[in-house]
């Protein structure tokens, strides 16, 4: 159990990494702001979501090893007759009856679902079980497959039992936080152009790494598709997939600067143009089009690095491409939340 946990754990953070991008721009643009809570949750979710996947279908055996299929049990209920026939006529004997911990452990796995369905998508009991047992009953068609024909046959057991207890533990969950969740607020956030702050300057930096590199995966598996199959020799010209996995990236990001005014990352996170027309090549050779280009040659960790400082010495955040540029910075944000800043900070001034 110790080995699943760490699995989800490593796995948990570098999803949330990548996912952080995607929400924060649905924050942005809904609320104007990314709260630490928020991010907290992402990184819970990402975790959990992992954990489910670790502790249902790992470890899976080499397929050669695997003698012997696991037939389904499909009586609802069984487990039941298994606590009683193990025995539960002492304290002693339900903490180690394993038929009852299999059932308990069931309906845990599933709590967090049952919360996070109530606490983010404002959901109630209904909708936490409908999701619970769609979840549960997509793990156990998974299992039943064979991992969808990796396997000849199913390496786990299909339980209907399981999907009860598990419909069970969102449910419960989403019941055990009635009471916790307020009310959701009726009047609109009035969204309004102010200051950059540096948690969304380094978010926006960190969504256009994001799409670069996921941009580079795409890439990179077609083009190594395509010299599979009677395209370039990449053996004969090494660079040429180095060309390509970059370029797509940088030029994907200079049509951006140039038409929008601002890189893919900036405007995911809703960070508003602020650059002359005349100005737009100098930003995008100073900023993701930029790391793009140095990415061939090596150097794109070092002008990443100069990127991040400049971000953070500025004061208004501008950073290296719109200090080469010449333009400025600004972002949409909660204009109510920072009408009350500055009124603290007027009092306080």
């Amino acid at each position: 159990m110790l080995r699943n946990a760490l699995i989800a754990l490593i796995l948990g953070l570098p999803l949330s990494v990548l996912l952080l991008a995607p929400v924060a721009g649905v924050l942005y643009r809904r609320e104007g702001r990314l709260a630490p809570i928020a991010i907290a949750q992402l990184v819970a979710g990402a975790v959990y979501f992992c954990a489910l996947w670790a502790y249902t279908l790992l470890p899976t055996p080499p397929a050669r090893e695997l003698t012997s299929c696991a037939a389904p049990q499909l009586r609802p209920f069984a487990f039941v007759g298994d606590i009683l026939r193990l025995g539960v006529g002492s304290p002693s004997a339900i903490v180690h009856n394993a038929a009852l911990l299999q059932v308990v452990l069931n309906v845990a796995l599933f709590v967090p679902l049952g919360v996070g369905v109530r606490l983010l998508l404002h959901r109630g009991v209904v909708v936490a079980g409908l999701l619970g047992l769609g979840g549960s009953l997509l793990i156990e068609v998974t299992q039943l497959t064979g991992i969808y024909g990796i396997y000849s046959c199913a390496y786990r057991l299909f339980d209907v039992d399981d999907l009860i207890a598990n419909t069970a533990g969102a449910i419960l969950g989403a019941a055990l936080t009635i009471g916790l969740v307020r009310a959701r607020r009726t009047e609109g956030v009035v969204l309004a152009p102010g200051p950059v702050r540096l948690g969304r300057r380094l978010v926006g930096l960190l969504a256009d790494a994001v799409a670069i590199g996921v941009l580079q995966f795409v890439v990179g598996a077609l083009w190594l598709a395509w010299t599979q199959v009677g395209g370039p020799d990449q053996r004969a010209v090494p660079e040429l997939a180095s060309l390509v996995t970059w370029g797509v990236p940088a030029v994907v990001e200079l049509l951006a600067v140039l038409t929008t005014g601002r890189t893919v990352g900036e405007a995911l996170v809703a960070i508003s143009p602020g650059t002359p027309p005349g100005g737009r090549w100098r930003q995008a050779l100073f900023g993701a089009t930029g790391y793009c280009l140095l990415g061939m040659t090596g150097w794109e960790g070092l002008f990443a690095l100069v990127t991040v400082i400049v971000v953070v010495a500025t004061k208004d955040r501008r950073g290296l491409s719109r200090l080469a540029s010449g333009g400025r910075i600004v972002a949409l944000v909660d204009a109510r939340r920072a009408r009350r800043r500055e009124e603290a900070a007027s009092i306080s001034g």
